[in-house]
């Protein structure tokens, strides 16, 4: 089997039930999003600090902007694929994580089984900074076991629309 292929797994539209990350006890963030000025709403995010904690301090310290690198106050989202994932959170040239160097991957195990989860968008293995990615549909599962997941939507998919 290649590596593409062993790093994924089945899914399907009954995916996000088999796979329930949340816990009462993790954090949420929120990101007010607005265009030209005009207010578009908030995104409410679970992150998975149960799950992945590195990554998630990591997330957390850009989002309060205690991150040596920068903060995602005022960040834009910078693109994406249509109907798969929008971009966002690039504050570093570079893509640097919190304190000023790569993030390891942590549970790569966890899935983009829906739209509204939130991963570290890398470029290649233990290779997470600030950037993220935030999926749009189901589609965005070519991104298991490569990319880490933060987190969920919990509030806000109107806004992504």
């Amino acid at each position: 089997m290649n590596s593409f292929l062993a790093k994924r797994s089945f899914t399907s539209s009954s995916a996000s039930v088999l796979y329930n990350y949340t816990s009462k006890t993790n954090p949420r963030v929120y990101f007010s999003l607005s265009r030209d000025g005009a207010k578009l709403g908030d995104l409410v995010f679970e992150v998975y600090a149960n799950h992945a904690p590195r990554t998630a301090e990591n997330f957390l310290a850009f989002v309060k902007g205690s991150a040596l690198a920068g903060s995602y106050k005022g960040a834009a989202f910078t693109g994406g694929y249509p109907g798969i994932v929008l971009t966002g959170g690039k504050v570093t040239e570079d893509n640097q994580g919190a304190e000023g160097a790569r993030v390891t991957d942590e549970a790569l195990t966890l899935r983009h089984t829906k739209r509204g989860v939130i991963s570290f968008n890398n470029d290649g293995e233990n290779a997470n900074g600030s950037e993220f990615l935030i999926s749009l549909s189901e589609t965005a599962n070519v991104l298991d076991g490569y990319h880490s997941v933060i987190g969920e939507l919990v509030e806000g998919a109107e806004v992504l629309d």
